[in-house]
């Protein structure tokens, strides 16, 4: 079909027509050559130096219309207000707009550069990229016959271009040397995070105080890093000396430091109770309790091929399968001391608390019991999702034949008169007792300046094998030079890491209540509850992107497909970023446990529950032999403090001890 047009005294007019009256300075045709040889010397004269090139002629005003622009302003005076009106002692932080169209960049942001006031030499720079306000199309690419798609987020901008970029800037404005000037890590700011009341840049809302705190505080902790910061040491406890670890559940979230939703169904809170100070150390501080940091992560489930782990929880009755192992994902972990690496790795051990008592299922049990007080038509982390798999006999129903056969129903546990100990047995009958430990790194994020140590020691390359050092010898101070051998006997390998790191998408979905969620809460009893029934391979395929060696973006792509499924469709799931998930070797929590009893250090485990489920085989992943943490081999750790027991408890789990 072809376009008629109409109008005929238009552009391609063929009728007849009042000519166009010539433009200012041209004549008709019968002198055209004599006034195309005039403009011909005029672009030659003087006339053309004041002209320039289209590409360079910039007549947008002081205000560009760029995505960002305004919010960049708002951002850097805001910055720029708190640094001028902060005394930071010995650290100069000084705040810098970076203009993504003049850096030619993916996006804008901004630098805060700080440096020792005393000795200047070195100037640590922390980057906020400003979130694109729209959405990037994702890449697509042909992956030997497989459509892969990728989402394009803010994050992927924090290259070694923007590194230069970044780098050359803050040597520009500070006038320093680009090699003195080293841009360590960055963070994302969302489009939709407040900054504070609007057009008033000395009021900032908390989030914003607390970006440029995180950014501060990863400047100068790197500061201190090069002074020669000094680590901690695990010291025998007295009677008033010991670190209190106490649990909360929920199906909460957190916030980061830059605004973004954390998945928080377990919040441990880490305390320092000390009588007297002692000088570097983790008992050295004021005579009172102070917290030392918080934790928060959920419980995920995954299938470990390990012939040498324990059969069972105890003396059961009932049909027993196992086919899962909990994981607990770390998904935030901060301290004051964040910066060294030693306070990382002693919260990391004192998060075995999980695993006492098997701690965990009281995690899960108080999710359960929070959906059925309100009365969800469906909470998808019911434990009961697992059985479709596992496919307990007592729950298939008689008529099942050929392929329905093989898979279970869910099993309902929000009925009235499902109690307490029929949800213990069916975490018995399905779950293994074995606790393993996974630490979700963002790549670009609010902790990323130091959970790159982990995230950076889990490389194949020269640098890996430099922070695994690192994290190794941290371990070693910790214990007084224990570690090592601690380590050796635990351990079938000499690996910080079980498998390779899988990267895991971050972002948020909106919930039934229109609540603005973490799309971690998209694990692998999500996918079952929801979408089990109607395709019980939908499990296989979600853990199959978590298998070490397959194609990452790949896998992502499968996840993101199961990821949308899941919260109703692609549009109301928003990718902010990636985070790299590393599976813990649990010989490192056990040998720093050891050493810590071997010294007398003592932990205190306060929890409102109490539970002994006993003491704890699934086809799965392949994590070399290593045996995950359980109450048997974590619980002789957590000492009493000030003749108090091991577990202060309101109601009995079990109803039985320790």
């Amino acid at each position: 079909m072809t376009y008629e047009r109409k109008n005929e005294t238009g552009f391609n007019a063929t009728g007849a027509a009042a000519p166009i009256p010539p433009a200012a300075g041209f004549t008709t045709n019968s002198n055209f050559e004599q006034e195309a040889s005039r403009q011909q010397q005029q672009r030659e004269g003087d006339a053309m130096k004041n002209l320039t090139s289209i590409f360079a002629q910039d007549t947008s005003g002081p205000l560009s219309r760029q995505q960002g622009a305004l919010r960049l302003v708002e951002m850097f005076e805001r910055a720029s207000a708190v640094l001028k009106g902060a005394d930071s002692g010995a650290i100069q932080l000084t705040a810098i707009k970076l203009d993504n169209l003049q850096h030619s960049v993916f996006i804008p942001a901004v630098v805060i550069a700080g440096r020792d006031k005393a000795n200047p030499g070195r100037v640590y720079a922390y980057t906020l990229l400003l979130e694109r306000e729209e959405a990037v199309e994702p890449e697509v690419r042909n992956n030997n016959g497989f459509k892969t798609v990728t989402p394009v987020v803010s994050g992927n901008a924090w290259d070694a271009k923007y590194y230069a970029v970044v780098r050359d800037l803050v040597a520009k404005q500070l006038n320093v040397d680009p090699d003195t000037v080293n841009p360590f890590s960055a963070a994302v700011v969302g489009h939709g995070v407040d900054l504070g009341p609007a057009g008033d840049y000395t009021k900032n809302s908390t989030t914003m105080n607390d970006m440029l705190y995180n950014a501060a505080f990863a400047i100068n902790t790197h500061i201190r890093e090069a002074q020669g910061l000094t680590g901690f040491a695990l010291t025998p406890s007295s009677n008033n000396e010991v670190m209190t670890v106490e649990s909360r559940f929920s199906r909460g979230q957190v916030v980061d430091l830059v605004g973004r939703e954390k998945r928080a169904d377990i919040e441990l809170t880490f305390s320092l109770k000390q009588h007297n100070p002692k000088s570097q150390s983790l008992n050295g501080s004021e005579g009172t309790n102070r917290v030392f940091g918080r934790m928060s992560g959920f419980i995920d489930f995954i299938g470990v091929a390990n012939e040498n782990q324990p059969m069972g929880w105890g003396t059961q009755q009932q049909q027993i399968v196992q086919r899962f192992n909990p994981l607990f994902v770390i998904t935030s972990m901060f301290t004051e001391q964040a910066g060294s690496i030693h306070a990382q790795m002693a919260m990391l051990m004192a998060a075995a608390t999980m695993a006492n008592g098997d701690e965990w299922v009281n995690s899960m049990y108080e999710r359960h019991q929070t959906s059925k007080r309100a009365n969800e038509s469906i909470d998808i982390g019911e434990i009961g999702g697992l059985n479709i798999e596992a496919n307990l006999q007592q729950y298939r129903p008689a008529d099942s034949v050929g392929i329905n056969a093989s898979f279970g129903p869910i099993v309902d546990t929000r009925t009235a008169n499902f109690e307490r100990n029929q949800y213990i047995n069916l975490v018995q009958q399905l779950c293994r007792q074995e606790l393993f430990i996974a630490i979700d790194c963002p790549n670009v994020g609010a902790e990323s300046w130091y959970t790159d140590t982990f995230r950076s020691s889990a490389k194949k390359s020269e640098l890996g094998q430099a922070m695994a050092n690192k994290i190794f010898t941290a371990c070693n101070d910790l214990t007084g030079g224990r570690f090592a051998y601690a380590f050796s006997s635990a351990s079938k390998n000499s690996n910080l890491w079980l498998i390779d790191p899988i990267v895991i998408h971050n972002g948020y979905y909106h919930d039934r209540a229109n609540v603005r969620r973490d799309i971690r809460d998209i694990d692998y009893l999500a996918v079952a509850n929801v979408l089990g029934c109607d395709d019980p391979t939908a499990m296989a395929r979600w853990a199959a992107t978590f298998t070490p060696g397959v194609d990452t973006e790949r896998a992502l792509t499968v996840r993101k497909e199961i990821i949308e499924a899941v919260a109703g469709g692609a549009n109301n799931v928003v990718y902010t970023g990636y985070s790299t998930r590393l599976f813990l070797n649990p010989a490192v929590i056990k040998a720093l446990l050891a050493c810590a009893k071997d010294i007398g250090f003592s932990m205190r485990f306060v929890s409102p529950y109490q539970n002994a489920m006993g003491a704890f085989q699934n086809n799965g992943l392949n994590l070399n032999g290593a045996m995950g943490l359980h109450s048997g081999n974590v619980a002789g750790t957590f000492h009493g403090g000030n003749g108090l027991s091991n577990v202060l408890s309101s109601n009995g789990f079990m109803g039985g001890g320790l």
